[in-house]
């Protein structure tokens, strides 16, 4: 992550991970980058990210108490992520600064269409 980058960080903080094909849980710090993009990390140590998540015009969010750990969805084209929260808060956190830069997003890109300049 660049520099830039870090000043754009929207929220960062551990959250638990499901795997794509093995589907274990594991800890990861996540930083939520401004200009939409989720990256995560194995800790705050690392210094490449393990992978990055684009939250782009077609993502959704959704979330869920009723497991034993709160549960954050991010619904992507091509895959659907799950995120454990340690509690209630945090998961409320996280779901409200995603769906910030989500909401954002999806404003500059009707604004380029229309050729708004802010």
């Amino acid at each position: 992550m660049t520099s830039k980058e870090a000043e754009d960080i929207a929220k960062q903080g551990y959250l638990v991970k499901q795997g794509a094909f093995i589907k274990s849980w594991k800890k990861r710090l996540f930083i939520l980058l401004q200009e939409g993009t989720l990256y995560y990390f194995k800790d705050d140590k690392s210094t490449n990210a393990l992978g990055r998540i684009a939250l782009g015009p077609k993502t959704t969010i959704t979330s869920t108490t009723e497991a034993k750990y709160p549960t954050i969805s991010l619904h992507t084209p091509n895959r659907t992520y799950f995120l454990r929260c340690q509690d209630e808060a945090t998961m409320r956190e996280w779901e409200m600064a995603i769906s910030l830069v989500l909401q954002v997003r999806r404003n500059s890109e009707v604004d380029s269409c229309f050729n708004v300049k802010r």
